[in-house]
């Protein structure tokens, strides 16, 4: 199971990577490459999904937006607040948008 995770992980990151890329080579555009769609069903989950487009989760629960803060190891940081939002990581508390 530590495998899958680490694996879907690394696909996310590797999506955002050339996301970024791609934003960073072309046109200027309003369309955002920073959001994950992530699984929203509680702790007590354990099916870890991620994606780059809205969906449900492999237990069948609806995606929730969210957008990279930060990328640490093999870890993103989301800021989940409204579906829009462009907050940054807050200075005073780095857990938290």
């Amino acid at each position: 199971m530590k495998l899958i995770k680490t694996l879907l992980i690394g696909l996310c990151l590797s999506v955002i990577g050339v996301g970024y890329v791609t934003a960073q080579s072309a046109a200027p555009s309003s369309e955002r490459h920073d959001v994950l769609y992530t699984c929203n069903c509680g702790p007590e989950c354990k099916c870890n999904s991620a994606s780059t487009e809205p969906g449900k989760c492999a237990c069948g629960v609806p995606m929730k937006w969210g957008h990279v803060l930060k990328i640490e190891g093999d870890e993103a940081i989301l800021c989940q607040c409204a579906e829009g939002c462009k907050c940054e990581l807050s200075k005073d508390d780095p857990a938290k948008c």
